[in-house]
């Protein structure tokens, strides 16, 4: 089971509301709204015009009433008015803005930039070793076969498991009775059984688990590790530790705003060099730890 079960919007969240600067991240639950604005009396509070005057301002519907539009849609804010806390928005949204949907947002870090700065992270965590436990139980066995193409998306795998009559995975095949075959395309794993160009005269050989147990039409479960994918909706799930990935996004993010000291007031470099330091920190304490048996996949 995963630890970690964090959406692309916790994670964008994360990065921006926790570890970027505070003005980076503002949000609230609307009071009432329309096509073109979201209106909060309770939390715009700032003076007239203060988003739109930043250089890049952007509002996010994270949720809404009936889960329905304008759910997990962006726009540009064009103007900001006190009175009634109304953010007007182009161009105009889906569907109407409704009291007590849940909004977002975000000043100078756009959702894209951020979107991919995450993406970048989990890119680099494959190299820096950190990896997803996958599990996979479609590969149906049939009688006297003993290669099975290996799903995509493993790159390690450490347990092999055949089903029982119940569809219960509870006794492993042997390790010493199982191998993964490399160099093609599709990697293959394939069941050991002794063929008859290893059997000697006058010597007696005992069953393997292949020629024994294997059942017509079970199905085998592959326990391993991969590489977590690039997110691409806002409810893509990431298994990763979030303090790596959104330590790590903040480095990309503020390494892309990096100027001469004297021109630079909000000190990317210092933050860029904190944030990856945080970001090794995290790395140490969640780096995969392989079982006995474990065997790559990938050539």
């Amino acid at each position: 089971m995963a630890i970690f079960n964090n959406t692309l919007d916790d994670l964008v969240e994360i990065t921006l509301a926790t570890i970027m600067p505070p003005e980076s991240w503002f949000e609230g639950t609307a009071t009432s709204g329309s096509t073109s604005t979201v209106a909060d009396t309770v939390n715009r509070t700032e003076a007239d015009d203060y988003f739109n005057s930043m250089p890049h301002s952007e509002v996010y519907i994270r949720t809404t009433t009936d889960s329905a539009a304008p759910i997990r849609e962006r726009r540009d804010i064009s103007g900001f008015a006190n009175t009634g806390g109304v953010v007007t928005i182009s161009p105009v949204f889906s569907a109407v803005v409704g009291a007590g949907d849940v909004y977002a947002i975000l000043t100078e870090y756009p959702w894209a930039e951020v979107k991919r700065a995450i993406n970048m992270a989990i890119d680099k965590a494959k190299s820096d070793g950190l990896l997803i436990e996958k599990i996979d139980e479609t590969v149906e066995l049939v009688a006297a076969n003993y290669d099975y193409l290996i799903p995509t998306g493993f790159m390690y795998i450490y347990r092999v498991t055949m089903a029982d009559g119940d569809g219960n995975f509870l006794q492993p095949v042997p390790p010493n009775q199982w191998h993964i075959i490399r160099g093609t395309s599709t990697p293959t794993l394939r069941l050991d059984v002794f063929s008859d160009e290893q059997k000697h005269t006058g010597h007696y050989y005992g069953q393997t688990w292949a020629e024994s147990s294997l059942t017509d039409g079970r199905l085998l479960r592959i326990e391993g590790y991969g590489a977590q994918p690039r997110l691409d909706n806002d409810t893509d799930i990431c298994k990763l530790s979030p303090e790596y990935v959104c330590y790590q996004a903040a480095t990309y993010l503020h390494s892309r705003r990096i100027k001469r000291a004297e021109s630079d007031p909000d000190e990317h470099a210092t933050q860029a060099s904190l944030c990856s330091t945080f970001a090794r920190a995290a790395l140490s304490q969640s780096r995969t730890q392989f079982p006995p048996d474990c065997r790559r996949v990938e050539a």
